[in-house]
């Protein structure tokens, strides 16, 4: 980094500090992550690289959402959608509709998540962004059972899940075996639940991923205990 500023390689430079900022967003170290972005920002600003201060834009509004300064979030977002809607740029700008319906969802605005992910899927889907067309699918899944809308949520999280397994996305398919394992203990489905995070514990468990092994460890564990309780009563 320093030696692209000697070499007066500001966008060199300017790369350097957005990639810093990515790790220490990572890190949950998010003054720095926001400090490193800013400046980023303000140097594409003077280089005229819209795109990339657009970017930047957006890597700030994670930073905020992640902190849950829900205003600063959609207003960066915000920003940097309008600017992708004038560079034609409909990947960026999709991309911001997904980040802004994923702060509204966290907000519990469940009409305005909605209406920003459908709008998003459905660009994605004329793009052939099949992956990014998979994760809109599953957010929408998120709030329909987040409202216990658990039709509309497995059927989003089923279409979700075929995707990503043609993918060969093992770590998103394995996700999406956990969300319809919660929906079906939701609905006291207990051997579709029971069956479900099995499937997704043993998938985690290949892939090394402990965090995910241990989540769905004990989802199974909570479905043994209500299944137990229900059979008591």
């Amino acid at each position: 980094m320093e030696i692209d500023k000697k070499l007066g390689d500001m966008q060199g430079y300017s790369k350097s500090l957005g990639n810093l900022g990515s790790v220490y967003m990572d890190q949950g170290k998010w003054d720095e992550a926001i400090s490193h972005f800013k400046e980023s920002m303000e140097i594409k600003k003077k280089l005229g690289d819209i795109q990339g201060y657009s970017a930047s834009l957006t890597n700030l509004g994670v930073v905020y959402k992640n902190q849950g300064k829900w205003d600063e979030a959609i207003s960066h977002f915000k920003e940097s959608m309008e600017i992708d809607k004038k560079l034609g740029d409909m990947q960026g700008y999709s991309k911001s509709l997904g980040n802004l319906g994923s702060v509204y969802m966290d907000q519990g605005k469940w009409d305005e998540a909605i209406s920003h992910f459908k709008e998003s899927m459905e660009i994605k889907k004329k793009l052939g962004d099949v992956h990014g067309y998979s994760k809109s699918l599953m957010n929408l899944g998120l709030v329909y059972m987040y409202q216990g809308k658990w039709d509309e949520a497995t059927s989003n999280f089923k279409e979700s899940m075929e995707i990503k397994k043609k993918l060969g996305d093992m770590q998103g398919y394995s996700a999406s075996l956990t969300n319809l394992g919660i929906i079906y203990a939701n609905q006291e489905k207990w051997d579709d639940a029971i069956s479900h995070f099995k499937e997704s514990m043993e998938i985690f468990k290949k892939l090394g991923d402990m965090q995910g092994y241990s989540a769905s460890l004990t989802n199974l564990g909570v479905v043994y205990k209500n299944q137990e309780n229900g059979l008591k009563q």
